[in-house]
């Protein structure tokens, strides 16, 4: 196994903002040439739809999470994920659940339309 204090880090940069960002990381990365760092770049997931959604991005991310010695990311949801500790989804969580649910369930209707 990796020691913790040699893993490096990965930046997913999804989105034009997003790679805007990426150049404060590079300047960053000369100061610290020790740590490996892997980027990953695709164009915005909400402007590209299905595109993005098709694509292996996801896995892309946990290969190069492996190559730096990190665990993967299980990007499915857990069964309950929408639900709060009561179960409900209710105020004990602010919404934050019910919120997302609602959110990702618009975000496939717009997709369905184009």
């Amino acid at each position: 196994a990796v020691e913790e204090a040699d893993r490096g880090v990965v930046f997913a940069w999804w989105g034009a903002h997003a790679r805007s960002l990426k150049r404060i990381v590079q300047r960053l990365e000369k100061k610290y040439p020790g740590v490996q760092v892997r980027h990953l770049d695709h164009a915005n997931p909400a402007a590209q739809g299905d595109l993005f959604c098709e694509g292996d991005h996801f896995a892309q991310v946990n290969d190069a999470l492996a190559v730096v010695g990190a665990e993967p990311v299980d990007w499915l949801p857990q069964k309950g994920w929408d639900q709060g500790t009561d179960g409900a989804g209710g105020p004990e969580d602010g919404g934050v659940a019910q919120r997302m649910g609602a959110f990702i369930a618009s975000t496939m209707e717009l997709h369905q339309l184009y």
